[in-house]
């Protein structure tokens, strides 16, 4: 069972961290290619939704049936398809380094969101494995890094990517002690949709 996670965080990762090249690679536009990222993967979260979700021991997996529940659900959704489109343009100015560098930035938005919406204590040891792995990240991409004048608006939008990362992930801790991670995956998708196809309309 330890080895299987070790393989899906390695897995994750991998995909993570090439998804701006993929990015960059793309002839769509940003905000299109956003839209395909998310409207491919909704099948997949469907069917992983739909299999959880058959009964097990007489009750079914938890579904969002509360107007709070919703609410929290659209909120996390349309959050996501702000941080993608921030994370497409970006690229689009500046280079796949400095964008992923800076969208990385998003546990610090975090832990400041989780201090002032939640209440929670920010202890010395959390801000520490902040500092951390801030730095990994900043040597990783040490050689390919640039900020000058030149990516200014490239560089305002990957932070832009953090804060919308951080503030999608605070929205989606309100639902993940209620709801299975395939759930809030597949309902947070559908919104995200709906916000990155309006530009369109």
């Amino acid at each position: 069972a330890q080895r299987g996670v070790v393989i899906e965080e390695a897995v994750g990762a991998t995909v993570i961290a090439t998804s701006g090249i993929f990015v960059r690679l793309s002839e769509a536009e940003p905000i299109a290619t956003a839209f395909y990222r998310i409207a491919f993967s909704l099948p997949f979260f469907w069917l992983w939704m739909r299999v959880e979700m058959r009964p097990r021991a007489g009750e079914p997996a938890a579904r969002p049936r509360a107007l709070a529940d919703w609410f929290w659900m659209v909120l996390a959704g349309v959050i996501l398809a702000f941080d993608l489109a921030a994370m497409h343009w970006s690229i689009q100015y500046t280079s796949v380094a400095n964008t992923m560098l800076l969208a990385n930035t998003a546990p610090l938005y975090v832990a400041l969101g989780a201090w002032l919406i939640l209440g929670e204590r920010i202890t010395r040891r959390f801000l520490l494995v902040v500092a951390v792995t801030l730095a990994g990240v900043a040597l990783l991409v040490w050689n390919s890094l640039s900020l000058s004048l030149d990516h200014v608006m490239g560089d305002g939008l990957g932070l832009l990517t953090g804060v919308f990362y951080g503030g999608y992930q605070l929205a989606i801790k309100r639902l993940r002690g209620k709801f299975s991670a395939s759930v809030v995956m597949t309902w947070t998708t559908v919104p995200s949709l709906a916000a990155l196809i309006y530009p369109y309309c």
